[in-house]
């Protein structure tokens, strides 16, 4: 019981605070038509959908995913829109992101399990990846909305490069080494999905191309039907 009410007092405050403590995160595909049923604040981009979250303490929930999910009653309560809503997300978020290369995570996992312990996929590749994620390695990914890690990563990848949807808590950007990458590189992501990783943590089956801060969705099979969509993240400036 006093555990509930301590918890429910932390849900009042962070409500309370909610512009200074949203955070967005990709919406598992299997999961869009159920949170949209439930009220819950949906944004697109591109073949995607955001959701708005506040997450808990994790010192008040040993849950590291437990937070409240942010409904059109919620928003209204605080007489948001949704444009504002994304425009606080998005500033705390830029706060929160985390790059590194991957070499460097390869090092943090082997010192963490042991290299004995890993898959032979972790092995270092051949090209400069980087990883894209927040400091806390959960529902990640969307730190790819941020100008600011666009703007890094072009400065480390190039004018050009692709982002692979490992999951809802990271992306992983390289540069496309030949005209057939995205495509081969699509493949490679539509493969992992099906044997690694969980239904409640799949993101999209193919990968987006960034080329000066406009990202485009590769979809092969419709590519040659209609247009990319296009999707431009101005740089934030001081």
């Amino acid at each position: 019981m006093l555990m509930n009410a301590m918890l429910a007092e932390t849900a009042a405050e962070l409500i309370d605070s909610m512009e200074s403590a949203v955070l967005p995160r990709f919406v598992p595909a299997g999961r869009r038509a159920d949170l949209a049923d439930r009220d819950t604040v949906l944004m697109p981009w591109h073949d995607l959908t955001i959701s708005f979250y506040l997450p808990f303490p994790q010192a008040e929930s040993e849950d590291r995913t437990a937070s409240i999910v942010i409904t059109n009653k919620l928003l209204t309560g605080r007489h948001l829109s949704v444009d504002e809503l994304f425009a606080c997300a998005l500033q705390n978020l830029t706060a929160a992101s985390y790059l590194a290369p991957f070499p460097e995570i390869l090092n943090s996992l082997t010192r963490l399990i042991g290299s004995e312990f890993l898959p032979p996929s972790c092995e270092e590749p051949p090209v400069p990846v980087w990883f894209v994620s927040n400091r806390q390695k959960c529902f990640g990914a969307s730190a790819i909305l941020c100008p600011e890690v666009i703007r890094e990563l072009h400065e480390h990848l190039g004018e050009r490069f692709m982002i692979l949807p490992a999951s809802v808590h990271e992306v992983l950007c390289l540069s496309p080494d030949d005209d057939d990458a995205p495509a081969r590189y699509s493949d490679m992501v539509r493969e992992i999905n099906d044997q690694v990783v969980e239904p409640a943590e799949r993101l999209s089956d193919h990968v987006y191309l960034c080329t000066d801060g406009i990202v485009t969705s590769y979809e092969r099979a419709e590519r040659v039907r209609r247009p990319r969509r296009r999707h431009r993240q101005e740089y934030c400036r001081a």
